[in-house]
C-alpha cells in the first residue's frame, strides 16, 4: 500500500492495516510526500498483488493510469483518495 505521509494518509494507511490484518492478508506499507514517475518506476516492478494507493493518487490518477497500462496490464490498482482526480 503506497500512502501519503501526512495525518491523514497515515491514518489511512492504519486503518487499512489493521483490516487486512483482521483478514491475515500481507500488506507492506510504503509512505511517500507526492507521486513522480521514478517512484512508479519501482512501485510496478512485477509482484503479485494488488496495489493500493491510500490518501495519494486521486490528483494523479492519470499518471498511475497511463503507467499501470504500460507496466503490468494484469495487477489490480486501487486508489483510495477523499481528493478529486486529477
Amino acid at each position: 500500500m503506497v500512502h501519503h505521509n501526512d495525518a491523514d494518509g497515515l491514518c489511512a494507511a492504519a486503518s487499512l492495516s489493521r483490516a487486512f490484518d483482521a483478514l491475515s492478508l500481507n500488506c507492506k506499507l510504503l509512505p511517500l510526500e507526492k507521486i513522480h514517475r521514478l517512484v512508479l518506476e519501482r512501485i510496478f516492478t512485477p509482484t503479485p498483488g494488488c496495489l493500493i494507493f491510500a490518501d495519494l493518487g486521486g490528483q494523479n490518477s492519470g499518471l498511475i493510469g497511463r503507467y499501470t497500462a504500460s507496466a503490468d496490464r494484469n495487477r489490480l490498482v486501487i486508489i483510495l483518495d477523499h481528493h478529486l482526480p486529477g
